[in-house]
């Protein structure tokens, strides 16, 4: 649990404590009677013994950033390589699951307090008092508070090799994460919530387990269906419009991760409803500078997907890019329910 502490170095002395572990395992190998292998003992061994090898190597390079920007860096370089080597972890162990939920539980905490600042204070030991007397050192700022939300949700984000069935998909706390981290992308605090925004949809298209990408496309379609009412018809907001600029951005992020090897778990669910939705509510915007930016995207991630169609799962293949190919038509024809721009827009503005 002190991966994600405040203080970089408890994380490094954290970090270090995985090669006593490795060690206990090797010597259990060598001394047990009972024929085992050290990863029959020690699930995650070899991703153990990289959370070690790493911290002697940011040890060096903490000590020698004396500077608060410099130090600020480090810590931002050290989450993310930890969250990179969590996304390794494949078996789920007892340990690694209490973390997880004790993380989940704690994120939760800290995101109500943040959202809803000023209303609720920001006091030191409010937020999951008992737990952080036991497990790490806190400060009494609304910046660590700040801080520690981010590296919560990556560390819960990226730790995803966690036990649960399709049956119990829905109701399980990886759902529940997922979804309320969706939620935050539309985070309208007045002091927090641009900083949340662009925090959370940088976490979830770069820093997301892929494991988790079939949850993410469920939960998704799960808001995006909110924009319609019971007859089907969009219903637009710039809230919803903002947090469909938002996924786009996302999903093509997604799309283009080709360094985990995501793809066997593209195609566990198909995304054939959510773009259709997404592009079904794109479809009614009206024109302007901002609404044809967000059409330039749409457009690239279509392209993106299509681009990975052999690793999507789709049920009606023909059917959708048919669907797709009628309202991109649609866009370029102009006769969509739009309402016709009052002056120029400069095209090239858009189109980056």
């Amino acid at each position: 649990m002190y991966l994600w502490s405040i203080d970089i170095d408890a994380v490094l002395v954290a970090m270090s404590c995985f090669a006593l572990l490795c060690e206990e395992a090797d010597i259990r190998c060598v001394w047990d009677e009972v024929t085992a292998t050290v990863t029959y003992l020690l699930p995650n061994y070899h991703v153990y013994q990289e959370l070690a090898a790493a911290s002697t190597i940011l040890t060096t390079a903490t000590l020698e950033s004396r500077i608060y920007s410099q130090q600020q860096q480090s810590r931002a370089a050290l989450q993310k390589r930890i969250m990179a080597l969590l996304r390794k972890i494949e078996r789920w162990t007892p340990g690694c699951l209490q973390a997880w939920e004790d993380t989940f539980i704690n994120w939760e905490s800290s995101t109500k307090m943040l959202v809803s600042y000023p209303k609720a204070k920001l006091e030191e030991g409010q937020i999951s008092d008992s737990f952080h007397r036991t497990v790490c050192k806190r400060r009494p700022s609304h910046q660590s508070t700040e801080h520690e939300m981010e590296v919560l949700g990556g560390w819960a984000a990226s730790q995803s090799a966690l036990p649960f069935t399709n049956q119990e998909m829905q109701y399980c706390p990886v759902t529940q994460f997922v979804g309320h981290l969706l939620k935050l992308l539309v985070c309208h605090n007045e002091k927090f919530g641009t900083q949340i925004q662009k925090h959370v949809k940088e976490l979830v298209g770069h820093e997301m387990s892929p494991l988790l990408y079939p949850i993410l496309f469920d939960q998704t379609k799960v808001i995006v269906d909110k924009f319609f009412d019971q007859q089907g018809q969009v219903i637009v907001s710039d809230v919803n419009t903002q947090f469909i600029e938002h996924i786009i951005f996302i999903m093509k992020n997604v799309l283009e991760n080709k360094t985990d090897h995501p793809s066997e778990h593209l195609g566990v669910t198909s995304i054939e409803p959510m773009m259709l939705a997404i592009v079904r509510y794109v479809r009614h915007l009206d024109i302007t500078v901002y609404t044809l930016h967000i059409k330039t995207k749409l457009c690239q991630l279509v392209e993106v997907m299509m681009q990975r169609r052999d690793d999507l799962a789709f049920r009606q293949e023909m059917k959708f890019r048919n669907k797709m190919v009628d309202y991109l038509t649609d866009w370029v024809m102009g006769n969509s329910h739009q309402i016709a721009p009052s002056g120029t827009i400069d095209v090239a503005s858009v189109s980056k």
